[in-house]
């Protein structure tokens, strides 16, 4: 259980107005406690998230483990940098990360390759990372593709103790009145 907790988003699709961040489509945290140093998710190119990196002056020194939420792109595409600048690395990803197949396609624009064929991406491999604070428990989210409900409902039934934060993507941005009303009632 971590009683200090720093998580710092290093990639994101927008930056704040004079900063010397930059933004790009995609996501990344960075997270630290007394005892782990974790990086979730790598953004889209990597240069973004060594940039931001120098900018915040934090480092992937001493990094214990990578952990990506999904194989899109704009999560993944700076793996290779982040390894780069962190050296030995323990990477933890579900098995479908780089590539998906299931019964149920998520988003018939998001696609993924079954042999020479692209295929709707049934995002199997959609995680998020949940963290036990003295607070409660931290969720943070790849792109939760699976849903915020499901998602919250799941972290419920396998974890002790109540959300505290919600953090990351929800892909929320073209829901409707009721998935958003329903969404933020689950998140509280």
């Amino acid at each position: 259980m971590a009683d200090v907790l720093t998580v710092t988003c290093l990639v994101d699709n927008t930056a704040l107005m004079g900063s010397d961040c930059w933004a790009e489509h995609g996501e990344a945290f960075l997270v630290e406690t007394d005892n782990a140093k974790v990086l979730f998710d790598t953004g889209s190119s990597g240069d973004v998230l060594a940039h931001n990196l120098a900018v915040l002056d934090k480092d992937l020194e001493n990094l214990s483990t990578i952990v990506l939420s999904h194989g899109h792109y704009d999560h993944v595409g700076g793996l290779e940098r982040a390894i780069l600048l962190s050296g030995y690395v323990d990477v933890v990803a579900h098995p479908a990360v780089f590539g998906s197949a299931g019964p149920e396609p998520r988003d018939a624009r998001l696609l993924s390759r079954e042999g020479a064929q692209l295929v709707p991406d049934r995002i199997l491999d959609d995680q998020s990372l949940v963290l036990t604070t003295s607070a409660g428990l931290v969720v943070i989210m790849g792109c939760c593709h699976a849903g915020l409900i499901n998602t919250l409902e799941h972290v419920s039934r396998t974890f002790e103790g109540g959300v505290f934060a919600v953090l990351g993507g929800t892909h929320l941005a073209h829901a409707d009145e009721t998935t958003l009303r329903e969404s933020v009632a689950a998140a509280k």
